[in-house]
């Protein structure tokens, strides 16, 4: 008796943990169930595919529409602090500048992406190129004032389905700046202009960009520009006031 005592408990206890389907019969003055446990399996999830990078995903990487023309677009940023307060300024953070193709067709309805090319589907651009410049700045009394050496990087070539000489990668990054004592710099660099001094089936753009100084003292102010000039086909002109 003790022993058939002891047996419905173990099996009631087997009960408890388990989704049952259950015979009940009686044994004596006991009750008794013949248990058949069922192990339920929860399904590991299939981890969803990664979405393929976008369209608006790579623009990030090239920036916004600067200006928009008949042929091309201009990708980046509108405008770039390369000194302030007689320092030079980390311009990694920008996107830098390139000069793409327009394609009309483009069915992005985002306005600051809709004529824009995929930078991705353009082949053929060279290494980049960097060149230093120096800028000497004199006061109006024509006492120097700054001495500002920069460097402007580039890629240039790069063809849209087989056509056309395009320019990526433009910037300028600070390399050293001398202020005379008393003075102040600040400059920024923007997109002034977009040129083709090729065909329209076969463009070869330039950008031209626009360095802007401006100094300042406690009794004088005073501004001045330079003008760079960058072609598709890899060749620059640094026009730097005397």
């Amino acid at each position: 008796m003790k022993k058939t005592i002891a047996l419905t408990a173990l099996v009631l206890a087997t009960s408890l943990q388990a989704n049952t389907s259950v015979v009940k019969g009686r044994l004596g003055s006991l009750e008794i169930s013949n248990v058949s446990s069922t192990k339920q399996v929860t399904p590991t999830p299939t981890p969803a595919p990664s979405p393929s990078t976008t369209f608006n995903d790579r623009m990030t990487q090239f920036g916004g529409v600067i200006t928009v023309a008949k042929d091309v677009v201009a990708l980046g940023e509108a405008i770039y602090a390369l000194v302030e307060k007689g320092r030079p300024k980390v311009t990694t953070e920008y996107a830098p500048i390139s000069i793409l193709p327009r394609d009309p067709s483009n069915t992005i309805t985002d306005p600051a992406l809709k004529y824009a090319v995929d930078p991705f589907d353009m082949e053929g651009f060279s290494f980049p190129v960097e060149k230093m410049i120096t800028a000497k700045i004199k006061s109006p009394v024509g006492k120097p004032a700054v001495e500002f050496k920069y460097k402007v990087i580039y890629s240039y070539g790069g063809s849209y389905n087989g056509v056309g000489k395009y320019l990526t990668g433009i910037n300028i990054i600070p390399a050293s700046v001398k202020v005379g004592h008393g003075w102040t710099l600040n400059s920024s660099m923007k997109l002034t202009g977009m040129m083709n001094h090729g065909t329209r089936a076969n463009p070869v753009v330039g950008a031209m960009i626009t360095v802007k100084y401006t100094m300042t003292s406690m009794t004088q102010a005073f501004e001045r520009n330079d003008t760079i000039y960058i072609s598709g086909d890899g060749s620059m002109k640094a026009m730097i006031s005397k």
